[in-house]
């Protein structure tokens, strides 16, 4: 019986993790992450991204070396600088190069708010290959939060992937909001660790603290 309760909790997690981490648009699924985002060489990639201000910092393609290079359906083959506004802060981004030397990068503004985020509880790990939205409460004090094997790691927009941190950013509502984007082999792995007061001894023992 045990065994069939941790069967079906499998699947559920499974289930909800890719709720958020593919989406159908016009036929095909994009798999969505969070910017930074790149691409390059000849398979055929489709990425979706919430934010605002997004800006092409760097774009090797051209109607030479790339097949297709989309984003919303413009063509940005070439482009470099600010990318339409779209209404609702949704990009899907379609990258297929006829050479390997096709590539590009786009930065901006994550939008948070569009995400559906996974409370946590400390200390915290996560070794999956899947991509992931946490959040802390309120109340939890983190020590550390290492990384390693990582695509991107995002600590309230802030990029720290594969290290190891102790001085994290600035809270957002009180809380730690972690993106966890992991490649699709390979062993990526995640651990918050809390923050865990030592006692002062000597203090207690001369009664500073009474």
């Amino acid at each position: 019986m045990r065994a069939v309760k941790i069967f079906f909790i499998s699947i559920i997690l499974a289930f909800s993790c890719s709720l958020f981490a593919v989406i159908n648009y016009s036929g095909n699924d994009y798999n969505e992450k969070m910017l930074p985002v790149s691409g390059s060489g000849t398979v055929a990639e489709y990425y979706v991204v919430m934010g605002t201000s997004l800006s092409i910092t760097s774009n090797t393609t051209s109607s030479r070396n790339t097949t297709t290079f989309t984003i919303n359906g413009t063509n940005y083959r070439g482009v470099t600088g600010s990318v339409t506004a779209s209404a609702d802060d949704r990009y899907y981004i379609y990258h297929k190069g006829k050479k390997v030397e096709s590539g590009f990068t786009i930065s901006g503004t994550n939008d948070w708010t569009t995400q559906t985020h996974t409370s946590i509880t400390l200390p915290y790990t996560q070794t999956g290959t899947t991509s992931a939205f946490y959040e802390t409460s309120t109340s939890a004090r983190v020590d550390s939060i290492v990384s390693s094997g990582l695509d991107l790691l995002l600590i309230n927009n802030s990029d720290y992937t594969n290290q190891t941190v102790t001085t994290l950013p600035a809270k957002q509502d009180n809380k730690y909001y972690i993106y966890y984007g992991s490649p699709a082999s390979g062993s990526p792995s995640l651990k918050v660790t809390p923050y865990t007061p030592q006692l002062n001894l000597k203090l207690f023992l001369e009664g500073g603290i009474w």
